[in-house]
């Protein structure tokens, strides 16, 4: 093809279409004709030349007609191979508008096929933001997306652009992380190490690599990431031997996010390393779609949970005002989470402390209270500076209930105190 712009990026346009057809719930047939269908799109430019297709000159009218006409030349092309997919319109239609002034057909809103308004969006966005030699830059992805909202209704399907900036979002939005977050993935199978790099990079992740769990954690000291991917079985200090030095280490990357692959199913193992606070246990071989996503979660709550508060991460422990992240917050992240660490509060009645083990709230105080009834007290407080300080424990047992009705009881007492303040 004589456009070098539509070899390097016909896979990405393909993602894109991809992730918005399953945002649709669209059936698995129809999902997988878009994907052929995204990658096939403009194999009617066959032939084109190269400087109508990507010179800086203006074209005539007949060199446009030329252009355009790509649309039937590549549904020719595909009528003469035997396809068990459905891509012809998707081929031939993409170009229509959603107001009906689009080419070759002039349909108009839902009478264009699903694919072609898909790939209509992704095609238009991919195309904005990649470098095309007749035009002095490229557009930002913040930039190109206005573009398509500005044109919903009359270009493009509202509907589409609404589920295409949210899947953009998912992937490339990382509050205070940038647009590409850092993994670090940890694994010896060199071939499968190389697949999951390629594959998360594909991905819009910056990704490094390592092979074993020392030089892992050297990368971690020097340049820490946003995330680990590390593979439980490895010569030498293995996944999980390597996840207890990170969790030792007083210092921030030590406290740095961690999803397990294993080749087994060994449930002893799945245990220990959730204990340890690991985000997940996945068994090989992974979805690497799945993989992904559950990366893109970890990241979007691990930012929430460090930015959200104050933006300030330090030595000492996670520092934030209850302003931004609440005590409820605070609760439900290192429950999930199975963290072991005391949460330091101030608030108007003086400073109190929530100690958790493992995700269970074992004590807590705050001046002469102790127990249920200083977690309740602290349960009140809408504002205040918090430091978190991991892997502090104490060996006071002064809370039994589980943090669930906990959390429901002190909820329940604040919602009487709302309805009867002289109470």
């Amino acid at each position: 093809m004589n456009d070098p712009f539509f070899g390097g990026n016909s896979h990405i346009t393909m993602e894109y279409a991809r992730s918005v057809a399953e945002e649709m719930k669209l059936d698995r047939e129809t999902v997988d004709e878009i994907v052929v269908g995204s990658l096939l799109h403009d194999i009617g430019r066959v032939g084109i030349k190269s400087d109508i297709l990507i010179g800086k000159r203006e074209i005539s009218e007949s060199e446009f007609k030329t252009v355009r006409s790509h649309c039937e030349n590549g549904a020719k092309i595909i009528d003469a191979v035997d396809f068990p997919w459905k891509v012809k319109p998707i081929i031939i239609h993409h170009h229509e508008r959603y107001d009906g002034k689009g080419y070759p057909s002039g349909l108009k809103g839902r009478e264009i096929p699903i694919g072609a308004r898909i790939l209509a969006v992704v095609d238009a966005f991919t195309a904005m933001t990649a470098h095309r030699p007749y035009r002095s830059r490229s557009l930002t992805r913040e930039e190109a997306i206005q573009e398509l909202h500005r044109n919903v209704g009359t270009q493009f399907d509202p509907e589409v652009v609404e589920l295409f900036t949210s899947v953009v979002d998912r992937q490339f939005h990382f509050r205070g992380l940038g647009p590409k977050p850092r993994i670090l993935m940890v694994d010896d199978e060199i071939d499968y190490l190389t697949l999951l790099k390629l594959k998360l990079v594909n991905e819009g992740f910056d990704v490094s690599a390592a092979d074993n769990a020392e030089d892992a954690l050297a990368a971690m000291m020097k340049a820490p990431p946003d995330l680990v991917v590390a593979d439980v079985m490895m010569p030498g200090t293995d996944g999980i031997a390597m996840f207890r030095k990170m969790r030792e280490a007083n210092a921030p990357w030590g406290e740095t996010p961690l999803i397990f692959l294993s080749g087994k199913d060994e449930s002893q193992t799945k245990v220990e390393a959730l204990h340890l606070g690991a985000e997940d246990f996945l068994v090989k071989p992974v979805d690497l779609k799945e993989l992904a996503a559950r990366i893109r979660n970890v990241i979007r709550r691990d930012v929430k949970w460090r930015k959200g508060a104050t933006g300030a991460t330090q030595a000492a422990g996670v520092v934030g005002d209850l302003k931004n992240l609440g005590i409820p917050d605070i609760v439900q992240t290192l429950h999930l989470g199975l963290k072991t660490a005391c949460v330091r509060v101030t608030g108007k009645d003086g400073e109190g402390k929530i100690w958790f083990e493992n995700g269970r709230i074992r004590h807590a105080e705050l001046g002469s209270l102790s127990g249920e009834l200083a977690f309740y007290e602290m349960l009140r407080w809408q504002e205040g500076p918090f430091v978190i300080a991991h892997a502090q424990s104490t060996k006071l047992r002064t809370i039994e209930m589980d943090e669930m009705q906990l959390m429901m009881e002190g909820l329940r007492r604040l919602d009487e105190e709302r309805k009867d303040p002289a109470g």
